[in-house]
C-alpha cells in the first residue's frame, strides 16, 4: 500500500491511496522428460478481497498443469513464421516490444524505433494501441500519476499509424507537445521523473478481416 501527496508550484495538488495485491505461483514437475516449471500469477490494485474474488487453487492447478504438459512438448520450431497469440496472451508480449518504446524518455535518448515515426503506419491497420490507467483493479490502474495528474486512457497506435509518445511534464514542455500521462518516478521523489506505461492493450478491432489458413505458431 502507497499513500501519495503531490504539491508542485504549477498549482497541482494531489492524493491518492494505492494499493496492490500479488500473487505469484510456481510449480516443478519431473518424469522422462526432465524437469520443468509452470507459473502463473494473480494481481490487482485491490486489497485482500482479491482472494475472496478468485480461485487461488486454480490457479495453482493451471501452474501445474503447465509444469506437466511441458514434460511431453516437442522443442518449438525455429525460423522465420506466422505466430498466432491467443487473446488474454500477448499483453506482457506488446507491453515490452511496444509500450516502452512509446516512452518519450526513451525516445529522446534515441532509445526507440518509433523515434521520429509520428504520423506514420508502424503496424497493421487492424491495431490501435492504448495505454490505459483507469482500467479499475487492473495491476496499472491509479488515481493519479506520480506528476499529481489524473489517470487517463490515452491512444499511442490509431488504426496502425502512431499517433503520440507517452509524456511527463518537463519532456513534453520541451518538445511543445500537450502533456500526457507520467506513470511512475523510480526512486520516488529523490530522483529525475521518467515516463513509464501503465495498462498496454489493444482496442477491439473493426472492419471486415482476411483469414487464411497457413502453418503457424499458437502462442497461449
Amino acid at each position: 500500500r502507497k499513500r501519495i501527496m503531490i504539491a508542485n508550484s504549477n498549482g497541482v495538488f494531489s492524493a491518492d491511496d494505492q494499493v496492490r495485491t500479488l500473487l505469484r505461483v510456481s510449480v516443478v514437475a519431473t518424469g522422462d522428460g526432465g524437469m520443468q516449471t509452470g507459473y502463473d500469477s494473480l494481481g490487482h490494485t485491490i486489497g485482500f478481497e482479491m482472494f475472496d474474488e478468485n480461485d487461488v487453487e486454480e490457479l495453482a492447478i493451471r501452474a501445474a498443469k503447465q509444469a506437466v504438459t511441458k514434460l511431453s512438448a516437442r522443442p518449438a520450431p525455429s525460423g522465420s513464421m506466422p505466430v498466432v497469440i491467443k487473446r488474454g496472451s500477448g499483453g506482457v508480449l506488446f507491453h515490452e516490444a511496444c509500450g516502452h518504446g512509446l516512452e518519450a524518455d526513451l525516445v529522446g535518448k534515441s532509445a526507440s524505433v518509433y523515434r521520429g515515426k509520428m504520423g506514420e503506419l508502424v503496424a497493421s491497420p487492424l491495431v490501435t494501441l492504448v495505454d490505459d490507467g483507469t482500467m479499475t483493479a487492473e495491476w496499472g490502474a491509479i488515481g493519479v500519476d506520480d506528476e499529481g495528474h489524473p489517470s487517463q486512457r490515452n491512444t499511442l497506435i490509431k488504426d496502425g499509424v502512431l499517433t503520440d509518445y507517452m509524456w511527463d511534464y518537463l519532456r513534453a514542455r520541451k518538445e511543445g507537445r500537450a502533456q500526457m500521462r507520467l506513470v511512475a518516478i523510480i526512486g520516488q521523489c529523490r530522483h529525475r521523473d521518467i515516463t513509464r506505461v501503465a495498462s498496454t492493450a489493444f482496442a477491439n478491432a473493426s472492419g471486415r478481416r482476411n483469414r487464411r489458413f497457413c502453418p503457424a505458431i499458437f502462442v497461449i
